[in-house]
């Protein structure tokens, strides 16, 4: 894929992320200026939208962004807040069990994206247990999901083999895609599955 196209579909992306906390902000500030005494709800909803906008744009900054392409070992406690930050939003339980070996700015980076496949397949809520574990010259890191209900759309094992999804790349399907380029960066194998009541994606990376 052109290198402007895949900038043009992730800014699309990002912008479709921040849609709903943006209006939530939008919408208090409205309440802040109503007449009918909606002063308490305006400030709840402007508390929250700036929380979460503020967790959204930190995330995709360093998944998507130049934070991921800075060299040395990444600061492993600020990716933990980072990640629950994440799936606090998404109404999810953070089981984090990265630590050890330290992890590449890089590897963390294609963490962050297979947690945001895994997150799209929760229904909603959940419990998303995020791992990086070295099993001889590999890494292995993962991000497993588990709900009552999960969907890993068809487009998402497209994008990840690099194969254009039925109907054409899109803001909803590109970021799949995006991952397999920062695995190809690292030499790494992806894949992603699912079953009844659980959704994973994992990263093979050679040391």
């Amino acid at each position: 894929m052109e290198a402007s196209k895949l900038a043009a579909l992730l800014a699309s992306r990002i912008c479709h992320d921040l849609v709903s906390p943006v209006s939530s902000l939008t919408t208090g500030v409205d309440l802040l200026n109503d007449e009918m005494g909606m002063r308490d709800q305006a400030e709840q909803l402007l508390r929250s939208g700036v929380e979460t906008t503020t967790s959204k744009l930190t995330f995709l900054r360093y998944a998507f962004g130049s934070v991921g392409l800075q060299e040395g070992a990444a600061d492993l406690h600020d990716a933990k807040e980072l990640f629950s930050s994440y799936f606090n939003d998404l109404k999810a339980d953070l089981d984090w069990r990265v630590g050890g070996d330290p992890l590449s700015f890089g590897e963390v980076r294609l963490l962050m994206n297979l947690a945001i496949i895994v997150g799209e397949g929760l229904a909603w809520g959940g419990t998303v247990a995020v791992s990086a574990e070295r099993e001889g010259d590999t890494r292995v890191l993962m991000a497993r999901g588990e709900a009552d209900r999960v969907d890993l759309k068809a487009a998402v094992s497209s994008a990840l083999a690099g194969d254009e999804p039925e109907g054409g790349w899109t803001a909803r399907n590109i970021q799949p895609y995006f991952a397999k380029v920062i695995a190809d960066d690292l030499r790494a194998n992806l894949s992603a599955v699912s079953d009844a009541g659980s959704v994973t994606a994992t990263a093979r990376v050679p040391l």
